[in-house]
């Protein structure tokens, strides 16, 4: 969740501003150009939230190496998979 009006209103602004096709302006109705500078910020936005999620349920995350790493816990896995599901 975003809570900074400015970041907000920015990401309002690039959803909203069209894309170039063969040098013309078309509007955009739903989502983001795939590659486009939206996309970055809302991958980070999104994937904090998962990782907030799972760490919740018992999902263990460390660096080893340079390297991230996981624990799932079996019953974790079960709840993400059956929240994922719905």
């Amino acid at each position: 969740m975003v809570n900074d009006s400015d970041v907000t209103a920015l990401i309002h602004k690039y959803l909203k501003a069209g894309v170039l096709i063969n040098g013309e302006l078309e509007e955009t109705t739903i989502g983001t150009p795939q590659g486009g500078n939206l996309s970055p910020l809302l991958s980070n936005i999104y994937l904090n939230e998962l990782d907030k999620e799972l760490e919740r349920i018992g999902f263990s995350f460390w660096k080893d190496k340079g390297e991230w790493k996981s624990k799932p816990h079996k019953e974790s896995f079960k709840k993400l998979f059956l929240k994922l599901k719905k």
